[in-house]
């Protein structure tokens, strides 16, 4: 299910006429898949003002889409199964909204006065009885000029990579009357939707920001508000987001990180990095309220550090957090008892501003992985009734000091950890029981800010998804699906997302995916899939 429309109009050098361009561009869509005679026809338009030499003009994108010619997404795999004309006319007295109606006309006689016609005749004729269209004065004294007209295609294999969840992008160049314009249309899947959750200036560009989906009609998101305080919003299925204060201003700190689990149906328990360093604790418990501890005296933590923690057991909580002279902190709860911890890694050992991932790929055991101070990957894995032991995944120079780490356990033999390089790149490694660790790149080098975000879930146990940060700001997504390669799209423009911000991501239930992130103007965006 796809749709199409135009993204962008750029001037390259404006028409002969006096003053700025005002181009507008009536776009033909011609739906051949019914079988009937008289195939389902549109004509879409699109206006512009005021456009001069080397000018870009965003158009109103998937909210005026051509395809289908119901303006609805539908399934489109054979590019030879539409057609699609592009007309761009330079207003000056005439009526867009009249030509479009006159072109209209024109259309539907040219499609029922070739029933048997073959597709490359069809478009031959709508090519010729367009442009005769165009000509038509709908305005005086001076009439419209005609700039030219051109058919647009897309491929087979575009097609299937914008039902993939890709934005495909599609130029046309069109020259006349003295001007030279450059179309540029976009195809895709329209499943993903997003909003804005909470306003300009509210969230620290460079803080915390976590999520966790308790049960299938619930998720919860916490983040460092600007003010240093921390923020809760949750939604309940049938209900708007809602939200509360849950740490007052000053109590985070800007730049430290949050992590929270639920181990039973019925709780929620969420850590964050104090504004003096230490390790705040707090906890929910269904027809409760909030409650709250301190975890570590301040001075323990990173104020940049980050944090992570699974429930590999109902009754049980495991976190980890980079201490302050880059040790690695690990602290755990069984039911019934108190909080216990100790130093998994010694001083120095940790980048002091770099991310950290945790998994419990099965009830007896876990995984953690964080940046080292040198740049490397470091892991360190558990096994009930066995210390822990450490290893090195990624050599010194592998990662950036700032690095997010994102991990997932798809399957309960398997294991997949994603990072940032120096370089720009996204870098991957795999697990499978029985196999040593692999690498590969899932992004090429400048794909990604340096200090960007990254998260990954695994809503079904064939599929992962992972998103992290462009290096212009967008919002970048890669899939996978079992027996093919990692595809990708941007899911959010250049400029929206702070360079330096997380990425939080939950699959409340298989069919739904939703992602939230800290827009460039300190809001905290939210975007969000469901199946079909």
């Amino acid at each position: 299910m796809i749709q199409i429309y135009l993204r962008s109009i750029h001037c390259h050098e404006e028409t002969d006429e006096v003053g700025a361009d005002e181009p507008y561009v009536l776009v033909t869509a011609v739906n051949l898949q019914p079988t009937r005679d008289a195939p389902p026809f549109e004509v879409v338009s699109y206006t512009f003002d005021d456009v001069d030499d080397e000018e870009t003009h965003q158009a109103p994108g998937a909210s005026r889409s051509f395809w289908s010619t119901t303006g609805r997404p539908a399934t489109l795999t054979d590019p030879d199964s539409v057609i699609f004309v592009v007309s761009l006319m330079e207003r000056d007295n005439g009526k867009p909204d009249v030509l479009r109606s006159v072109v209209k006309g024109v259309v539907g006689g040219s499609l029922l006065g070739s029933p048997s016609a073959s597709r490359a005749d069809r478009v031959a004729a709508l090519l010729r009885d367009v442009d005769s269209a165009m000509g038509t004065p709908t305005g005086f004294p001076n009439v419209d000029d005609k700039v030219g007209l051109a058919e647009l295609r897309f491929t087979r294999d575009e097609l299937r990579r914008a039902d993939a969840g890709e934005a495909v992008r599609v130029s046309l160049d069109i020259n006349g009357d003295g001007g030279r314009y450059q179309l540029t249309f976009e195809a895709r899947n329209p499943g993903w939707q997003g909003f804005e959750l909470a306003p300009a200036g509210s969230v620290a560009v460079a803080g915390g920001l976590a999520a966790v989906s308790r049960i299938p009609s619930s998720m919860e998101l916490w983040y460092v508000g600007a003010n240093g305080s921390l923020h809760d919003r949750f939604w309940y299925e049938g209900a708007n987001w809602q939200g509360f204060e849950l740490a007052q201003p000053g109590s985070a700190s800007l730049a430290g990180a949050v992590a929270a689990v639920s181990r039973v149906p019925g709780s929620m328990e969420l850590w964050f990095i104090g504004a003096n360093g230490s390790v705040q604790d707090r906890f929910w418990y269904d027809g409760g309220g909030w409650s709250g501890f301190e975890l570590a005296p301040p001075g323990s933590a990173s104020t940049s550090g980050a944090i992570a923690a699974v429930s590999r057991i109902p009754g049980s909580m495991e976190l980890w957090f980079i201490g302050a002279n880059g040790a690695v902190q690990d602290r755990f709860w069984y039911e019934n008892a108190a909080w216990q911890g100790f130093e998994l890694a010694p001083p120095g050992s940790a980048s002091l501003s770099g991310g950290m991932a945790a998994v419990s790929r099965i009830p007896g055991s876990m995984e953690l992985w964080w940046i080292g101070a040198d740049g490397s990957v470091q892991g360190a894995f558990w096994y009930e009734g066995n210390p822990w032991r450490r290893y090195e995944l990624a050599p010194a120079g592998s990662a950036t000091p700032a690095s997010a780490v994102a991990a997932v356990s798809r399957i309960p033999g398997c294991m997949e950890l994603w990072w940032i390089a120096p370089n720009g790149s996204v870098q991957g490694a795999f697990w499978y029981d029985g196999e040593p660790w692999r690498r590969y790149e899932l992004a090429p080098a400048g794909s990604a800010a340096p200090d960007a975000g990254i998260a990954a879930v695994s809503r079904i146990p064939s599929s992962m998804e992972v998103w992290f940060t462009g290096a212009n700001g967008s919002i970048q997504d890669r899939f996978w699906y079992e027996g093919a390669t990692w595809q990708g799209f941007e899911l959010a423009p250049p400029g929206s997302a702070s360079g330096s911000g997380p990425i939080a991501a939950v699959s409340r239930r298989d069919g739904s995916m939703e992602v939230w992130f800290v827009g460039a103007n300190g809001s905290l965006q939210d975007r969000f899939w469901h199946a079909g």
